[in-house]
């Protein structure tokens, strides 16, 4: 981009994990993750560590935004809302839907202590009309019903 100069912006989204619905209702993605440790599969899971998440309208909004929005140059817009690990998912989940059997995970799975920066990115949903981030609890709520 800087040697050639073409006559447009090119913008990058690097989202995290991905978790909610999908419009074709197919779980084949991140977001088939959270489904198959709902249902007590660990068969993907397992191998996962703990990293952060991003709610899928919030990555389609960040994509939208770092396409459309004449302030967002050569930039790169990161989508990852707040880290993870299955057990909290399984926690939460227990939480939500009291009535669902949910598995009680395994061993301590520990946290990603890393940083994402995300000034930027909560910018750009604000300026979007989204307060932030979508927490993983609302994304499991709306969303794995």
């Amino acid at each position: 981009m800087r040697e050639n100069k073409p006559g447009f912006e090119f913008n990058v989204t690097l989202p995290a994990a991905n978790f909610g619905k999908t419009l074709n209702g197919d779980y084949q993605s991140t977001g088939g993750w959270v489904k198959q440790v709902i249902d007590d599969d660990f068969s993907v899971a397992q191998y996962v560590s703990p990293q952060y998440f991003v709610d899928v309208i919030d990555d389609a909004k960040l994509h939208l935004g770092a396409l459309i929005h004449p302030e967002v140059k050569g930039e790169r817009v990161w989508g990852a809302a707040e880290p993870y690990n299955w057990n909290q998912v399984l926690g939460i989940v227990k939480e939500l839907f009291p009535g669902k059997k949910v598995s009680d995970g395994g061993a301590d799975q520990g946290a990603d202590l890393g940083t994402v920066p995300q000034e930027r990115s909560v910018w750009l949903l604000n300026e979007l009309g989204q307060n932030g981030w979508t927490s993983l609890r609302e994304s499991l709520r709306r969303d794995y019903a």
